[in-house]
């Protein structure tokens, strides 16, 4: 099984740190993967996508046109990359910030993370929210492993923001884990 994903949004929204959590959980799994950044020069609110693989045999090449998945932080993300979805595939979108259109074709899920992670006080955090949800949509990775891979990338040395980042991934999660199944 082999699915890919695109993640995509501005700038210090945090995407390419959501991609590589992603792409160390799946190894922590024994998971292939690639992890493929891609940011404009701006960087800080410009374009930022990235994407991951995670299969159980060997990538053939980390570049692809369709995706198993888009989590989408931004309208210029959503709009670049919903139509290439395949079929049956899944949209994980900040509903606080994208109209996605109905589609026929894919599985929506809209979650307000922006909200919640402003709740909390980090608005930043937004992304672990996402990562959260996207663990309860599907099998790719298994919340405890996202975790645990956050506390590798993060380090110990701020426990505030890693606790904070951990509650934010579990929001995201049991928001979606009613709706998954």
């Amino acid at each position: 099984m082999e699915q890919r994903i695109v993640i995509a949004g501005n700038g210090g929204q945090g995407i390419l740190l959501a991609g590589r959590l992603l792409a160390l959980a799946a190894v922590t799994e024994e998971k292939e993967v690639t992890w493929f950044p891609c940011y404009g020069a701006e960087m800080r609110s410009g374009n930022a996508h990235c994407t991951v693989i995670i299969s159980d045999r060997i990538i053939g090449a980390p570049l692809v046109r369709t995706f198993d998945c888009c989590i989408a932080m931004s309208d210029s993300g959503y709009r670049r990359f919903a139509p290439h979805i395949r079929s049956g595939g899944v949209l994980i979108y900040d509903s606080g910030l994208i109209q996605a259109a109905a589609s026929e074709h894919i599985r929506p899920f809209g979650i307000d993370a922006l909200r919640l992670a402003a709740a909390e006080g980090t608005p930043r955090s937004a992304n672990m929210v996402m990562v959260g949800a996207l663990a309860a949509l599907g099998s790719l990775v298994r919340l405890d492993t996202l975790q645990s891979a956050l506390k590798t990338l993060l380090g110990r040395g701020n426990t505030a923001r890693l606790d904070k980042n951990l509650a934010l991934m579990e929001k995201g999660y049991s928001n979606h884990a009613d709706t998954s199944r």
